[in-house]
């Protein structure tokens, strides 16, 4: 496993701080069945990825077992939003989730802890051009049962559900599902078609986030 550090992180507001906390709070008394939780969005832009993250924090700082999956493997934001380094050999090129999909890489070899937020996560790894084949994997599926069984919750950020199926194989997959949406910019059709895209995968939608709000 690879220490890691978030070089840029969001200096929030205490309003905007409780929201994320109210958000975990509604998470956990969704059921304590719920340990496998997506983040997607209809769009593009809307931080989904920004939400994941601050969830995966906000569970970590009450004390769970918090791993967080970056599964965008066709254009994932993560690793150059926050900045993410390590000291650990080959620092350049942290490997991650489309490398241990595709045997390139051990669990080892990929799992990360965030030293400075205390929960662990995969990163995307390098684009592939197979990225539903790899989700829809049995490696893939495995995964998420270990995860299951070592950490109380497992926080995934998933690519906008309208754009591709990606978040669709996945959500077949979670506990629950989370929509965010973007005030002001998403339009209602988007949002129905996200919802039904969803429905038609059985996922249980807990709920949909109002981000940007008046930011």
């Amino acid at each position: 496993m690879n220490n890691v550090t978030f070089k840029i992180k969001k200096d929030f507001s205490i309003a905007k701080r409780e929201a994320y906390n109210t958000l975990r709070a509604n998470i956990a008394f969704s059921g304590e069945e719920n340990k496998v939780i997506l983040f997607t969005s209809a769009e593009t832009g809307e931080g989904k990825t920004t939400v994941a993250f601050e969830m995966a924090r906000s569970f970590a700082n009450d004390g769970k077992k918090v791993i967080l999956l970056d599964c965008d493997l066709r254009k994932s934001v993560m690793r150059s939003r926050y900045r993410i380094t390590t000291d650990a050999p080959g620092k350049n090129s942290i490997k991650g989730m489309s490398h241990y999909l595709t045997s390139q890489a051990s669990l080892d070899d990929v799992l990360c802890f965030a030293v400075d937020e205390g929960f662990d996560l995969i990163l995307a790894g390098r684009s592939t051009p197979i990225p539903t084949e790899l989700l829809n994997s049995p490696m893939f599926s495995n995964l998420i049962s270990f995860c299951k069984r070592k950490y109380d919750y497992v926080i995934i950020d998933a690519p906008a559900i309208t754009h591709v199926i990606d978040a669709a194989i996945i959500a077949s997959q979670a506990d629950g599902v989370v929509l965010v949406i973007e005030q002001g910019v998403t339009s209602k059709k988007k949002i129905g078609d996200a919802v039904k895209q969803l429905e038609y995968t059985k996922a249980r939608i807990l709920g949909a986030v109002l981000n940007k709000v008046n930011d």
